[in-house]
């Protein structure tokens, strides 16, 4: 089994959130893709996080426990790889400066 990390644990409550969110707006992984296609956001780490967890999230019934938790923890280590990246485009990122 995928050594399960305290990290880990608040990551999988983070990505319950973030599960409930991309459903109720995006119902699977075909529209999320096809609105990331139409607005160019196939370049944007954000989405492509959310879209790993919605196919991720489609599957998991084909999945071993033992699967699930390394693709998951995989997601998680991709996530926590982008760092500060958005530190100085936040306008173009994120609309607005805070």
């Amino acid at each position: 089994m995928a050594q399960f990390i305290p990290s880990v644990g608040r990551f999988i409550s983070f990505v319950s959130n973030i599960e409930t969110s991309i459903t109720a707006l995006f119902m699977d992984s075909h529209l999320l893709a096809r609105y990331m296609e139409e607005t160019q956001g196939e370049f944007k780490p954000w989405l492509l996080v959310q879209l790993r967890l919605q196919k991720l999230k489609e599957s998991k019934d084909d999945l071993t426990p033992d699967e699930y938790l390394q693709r998951l923890d995989d997601i998680h280590a991709d996530l926590m790889n982008l760092g500060e990246w958005w530190i100085g485009q936040e306008k173009d990122v994120f609309g607005e400066n805070p």
